[in-house]
């Protein structure tokens, strides 16, 4: 079987939350909810077994010690690098749908006339974002790597004249 293509999920996402909009919109709600909770099912299962960025970055991070352990730096930080720009979007993408989640559900609680519900959620969420930590060791080892000396590297030096 061949493995669905990148955009495969999107289109079958797309297309569950328009057939679950045109049910509500003809005013057939319970068969709109219906429809969508099929879908979360069927993401929920698609996401398990789908290979994920995490896989991607195991796998590179195998790869740059592999670099690292035989002296290719250049080649390992290449991985690492790739690792963190992949952690970088994938932290972005999840702290922003993390804060819109925690907006639309306070203001659900609040028009559900549980304000006080709504306060405890948005505290919560301010309280989590303001408390995303670094470990101290992480915290050594950047500090460690952005006070070292620069280096020049001469074959760097040796290609620019060539």
């Amino acid at each position: 079987m061949a493995r669905p293509t990148k955009h495969e999920p999107d289109a079958s996402l797309r297309d569950g939350v328009w057939a679950a909009q045109q049910a509500a919109d003809r005013g057939e709600v319970d068969q709109a909810i219906a429809l969508l909770r099929a879908l979360v099912k069927s993401c929920a299962n698609a996401a398990r077994i789908a290979p994920s960025e995490w896989h991607e970055i195991q796998a590179r991070w195998s790869l740059g010690s592999i670099f690292e352990g035989c002296g290719r730096s250049g080649e390992a930080a290449r991985q690492y690098t790739a690792i963190a720009d992949l952690r970088r979007a994938v932290f972005q993408e999840a702290i922003r749908g993390y804060a819109d989640a925690v907006v639309a559900a306070a203001a659900c609680e609040a028009r559900a006339g549980r304000p006080s519900a709504a306060r405890r959620l948005a505290r919560q969420a301010l309280r989590s974002l303001q408390a995303i930590l670094v470990p101290h060791e992480t915290v050594e080892a950047l500090q460690a790597a952005a006070a070292a000396p620069a280096r020049r590297n001469p074959s760097a030096k040796r290609r620019r004249r060539e």
